[in-house]
C-alpha cells in the first residue's frame, strides 16, 4: 500500500486561515534573513495536535515572498515513521514531478544531492514525530547538498523534535483567541450572515467555541457537524455531551472529534474508520475510496435507481463537509480526485476500528481470530521469508494490505496467503515486487478489489483470475513488464475499474472508468473498445506513440462516456469523427500538451451535453484560430483555450 499511486501536494493554498497572519509575517522575516547567513537553516513549527502548524506552514509556502527567495519549492510528509526511503521519493516528487519508486536507497540519495545542487531550494517537512538524532543527521547530511541560504521548516508536535532539527528556538503556534474562533465556527456552523437569524444558536455556539480552547480543527469540526441542524436541542446536546469532561492530555482533541464522529449518520461511521487502514498522510484518490468501501459492502443505497458509486461520492462530500477530509484538490470535471485526512482525524478513525485491525511490522506479529483488516508493515519482504503461522489464526480477515513494502514477496509466501485468507474482499499487494500470481487467487471468490500496482516484475496473470465473478477493481498501474491481461476477462461482469489495455479489453462490458497511462510503446487503441457501452471516464495520458486516428473506430461505441482526459500525445493530429457517439452524454473534455493537435473535430458543435471544454498547450487549436473556439463556444457554458 504506498502513499497513493502518484503524489505528495503541498495543495491548495486556503487565504481564509483566520488568526496566523502575524504567525506568518514572523516566520517569513526569520527565514528570510536567515538565508542570507546560514549554509542551511532548519526552523522547527511547535504545537498541539490541531493547532493548525500545517496551515501555517502552507501560508509561508505560498507567500511571495518566499517564492521570489528560493529556486526550489518542496514539500514532504514524514509522519510517525522516518522511512528514509519513502522521505527521499516523496522530496524527489514533489521538487521534479517525477516518481521514483523503481529505485533503491542508495540510487535515491545520488539523485536528491543532484537535485538539489547550486539551488537554494525551501523545504517543509509535515508532522515529523522521530526524534532520533542519528536518523535526522543522515537526512541532513543529504539536504546540505543544496545552495547556501536554503531553508527547511519541520512542523512537529513534539518539543524534542524541535530540539534536535531545529537551528534556532521553535516557532510556537498558540491557541487562537476566542473572536478568531467564533469567526471560523460562523463561517462553518451558518451560511453567510445567516447566524443573525439564529441568535439563540449563536449563543449556544459561543459556550461551545469556549470549550474548544483555541484549536481550530475542533471548532471548524463542530462548526461543520452543526451546519445543518437548526433545533435548540441539537446544539445544546453537543455543548452537554459528557465527552467534554473525560480527562484529556492537552494536546488531545481526540474527545472533540468524537462528537462529531458520533453525530455521524450510521452508514458513513465505517466508511470513515475503514480509511484508517491506510498510514497518517496517506493521499487518497476518491475513486479508490467508492470502490473499496463498494468492497467491503458498506454502501447503502435509499433507492434501486441510485448507484453504488453515487452513494459513495455522497459519503465523501459528506465527509468533506463535517471537516474528516481536508486538502481536497477539484478538477476540470468538478470531480474531486483525491483528498487528505487530518492526523488526529486519522487517531479517531484508528480508534474507532480497533480491534478489528492489525498492523504487523517486524516488531509485532499477534493478531486474535478476530482481526477483519491485516495490514503487513515490515519494509523490506526477504525473497526466501516465510508467512508467519501466527497470522494465520485472522483466516476471516477481509483485507489484506501491504503498507511500503520493499523488496521481493516470493510465490510460496503468496500461496499461503491464498490459500489461508479464502474470506478477502480487498486485496492490495502494491509496490511489492511479484514475479508471479500463484494460480490459486482464482478460489478467493469474495475477493472485489485486486491492486497490484508498482509490481514491475510480473509479465503476465494467471487464467484462473477469470473466476474472480465479484471482481469490480483491478489495479494494474506502473505494472510496466505486463504484456497482457488472462483469457476469458470477459466473464468478470462486475469488473468496472481497470488500470491496463489488451485487444480483449471490449469483453469488458461493465467497465465504468478506463485509465491508460505511460504507455510510450502504445500506437493505437484496441478496436474492441468500441463495445465498452458502459464506459464512462475515459483518461489518456503519457502515450508518446498513440495516434487515436490508427483506429478510429476504437471510440464509436462509446455511447454513456461522460469524461474524456487526453494529455501528452504529441503525434495526435486529429480527434476521430467516431468520437460523436457520445454527443449526447460527454459532458467534461480536457485536451493538453498536444502539440501537434490542429484541430477539433466538426461534429464537436452537436456535443448538447458539454459543460466544459478546457484546451491547453495545443497551438493548432489556439482561440485567435477562431475555427474551434467558434465551433463550441455558442453551446459550451464553459470554453477556456490557452493562447
Amino acid at each position: 500500500m504506498e502513499n497513493n499511486k502518484r503524489q505528495t501536494y503541498s495543495f491548495l493554498y486556503q487565504p481564509d486561515i483566520v488568526g496566523r497572519d502575524l504567525d506568518r509575517d514572523e516566520i517569513v522575516h526569520n527565514i528570510l534573513r536567515a538565508a542570507d547567513s546560514y549554509a542551511l537553516f532548519v526552523l522547527p513549527i511547535l504545537g498541539l495536535g490541531g493547532i493548525g502548524k500545517t496551515a501555517l506552514a502552507k501560508m509561508v509556502f505560498h507567500d511571495v515572498r518566499v517564492n521570489k527567495k528560493f529556486s526550489k519549492m518542496i514539500w514532504a510528509c514524514i509522519s510517525d515513521e522516518f522511512d528514509m526511503k519513502k522521505i527521499l521519493q516523496d522530496i524527489i516528487e514533489s521538487a521534479t514531478g517525477e516518481i521514483c519508486k523503481h529505485l533503491n536507497l542508495e540510487h535515491l540519495q545520488i539523485k536528491l544531492v543532484r537535485i538539489l545542487q547550486n539551488h537554494n531550494y525551501f523545504l517543509v517537512l509535515d508532522d515529523m514525530w522521530t526524534d532520533n538524532v542519528n536518523k535526522w543527521k543522515d537526512l541532513k547530511h543529504l539536504l546540505s547538498s543544496g545552495a547556501k541560504g536554503s531553508v527547511i521548516i519541520v512542523t512537529t508536535r513534539k518539543s524534542t523534535v524541535a530540539s534536535v532539527v531545529g537551528s534556532s528556538k521553535p516557532h510556537k503556534v498558540g491557541a487562537l483567541q476566542f473572536q478568531e474562533c467564533m469567526q471560523i465556527f460562523t463561517r462553518c456552523a451558518f451560511g453567510e450572515g445567516e447566524e443573525e437569524k439564529f441568535p439563540k444558536l449563536l449563543k449556544i455556539g459561543k459556550s461551545i467555541v469556549d470549550k474548544c480552547a483555541g484549536v481550530p480543527l475542533a471548532v471548524k469540526t463542530l462548526g461543520s457537524l452543526l451546519r445543518t441542524k437548526r433545533r435548540e436541542k441539537e446544539w445544546l446536546r453537543v455543548r452537554d455531551d459528557g465527552l467534554w469532561e473525560i480527562k484529556q492530555d492537552e494536546d488531545d482533541i481526540l474527545p472533540v472529534l468524537k462528537l462529531s464522529y458520533n453525530a455521524l449518520p450510521t452508514d458513513l461511521k465505517p466508511c470513515l474508520s475503514y480509511l484508517s487502514i491506510f498510514p497518517k498522510d496517506y493521499l487518497y484518490y476518491t475513486r479508490c475510496i467508492v470502490m473499496l468501501w463498494m468492497a467491503q459492502g458498506l454502501l447503502h443505497s435509499n433507492s434501486r435507481s441510485e448507484a453504488s458509486e453515487d452513494v459513495g461520492y455522497s459519503y465523501i462530500n459528506e465527509l468533506m463537509g463535517s471537516s474528516f477530509f481536508q486538502d481536497a484538490l477539484m478538477t476540470f470535471d468538478e470531480s474531486m480526485p483525491h483528498c487528505k485526512m487530518h492526523d488526529i482525524v486519522h487517531d479517531l478513525a484508528r480508534y474507532v476500528l480497533g480491534r478489528d485491525l492489525a498492523i504487523v511490522s517486524c516488531e509485532t506479529s499477534e493478531v486474535s481470530e478476530t482481526i477483519r483488516h491485516l495490514v503487513w508493515d515490515r519494509k523490506e519482504f526477504l525473497q526466501e521469508q516465510e508467512f508467519p503461522k501466527e497470522l494465520t489464526k485472522a483466516r476471516k480477515a477481509r483485507t489484506f494490505a501491504t503498507s511500503y513494502n520493499h523488496g521481493v514477496m516470493s510465490k510460496s509466501f503468496l500461496e499461503v496467503l491464498l490459500s489461508k485468507f479464502s474470506f478477502l474482499r480487498v486485496l492490495i499487494l502494491s509496490e511489492v515486487s511479484i514475479d508471479e500470481l500463484p494460480d490459486s487467487v482464482g478460489n478467493l471468490k469474495h475477493l472485489r478489489y485486486l491492486d497490484l500496482t508498482w509490481n514491475r516484475s510480473i509479465r503476465f496473470l494467471p487464467n484462473t483470475l477469470h473466476r474472480l465473478l465479484n471482481l469490480q477493481t483491478l489495479d494494474l498501474f506502473h505494472c510496466d513488464q505486463l504484456l497482457e491481461l488472462p483469457r476469458d476477462m470477459d466473464k468478470l461482469m462486475n469488473l468496472s475499474e481497470l488500470t491496463s489495455l489488451t485487444e480483449g479489453i471490449g469483453f469488458l462490458t461493465a467497465l465504468q472508468t478506463l485509465w491508460i497511462n505511460d504507455c510510450p510503446k502504445l500506437p493505437s487503441l484496441p478496436a474492441s473498445m468500441k463495445h465498452l457501452s458502459s464506459l464512462q471516464e475515459l483518461y489518456i495520458d503519457n502515450c508518446l506513440e498513440l495516434d487515436l486516428m490508427e483506429t478510429a473506430e476504437a471510440m464509436e461505441g462509446l455511447r454513456s462516456l461522460r469524461t474524456l482526459q487526453i494529455v501528452g500525445l504529441p503525434k495526435l493530429g486529429h480527434l476521430p469523427e467516431s468520437l460523436c457517439s457520445a454527443s449526447d452524454t460527454l459532458q467534461y473534455l480536457l485536451i493538453k500538451h498536444c502539440v501537434r493537435l490542429s484541430k477539433l473535430p466538426n461534429c464537436l458543435q452537436d456535443f448538447t451535453s458539454l459543460q466544459r471544454v478546457i484546451i491547453m498547450d495545443c497551438p493548432g487549436c489556439m482561440r485567435s484560430n477562431g475555427d474551434d473556439y467558434n465551433l463550441i463556444r455558442r453551446h459550451v457554458p464553459e470554453v477556456y483555450i490557452e493562447e
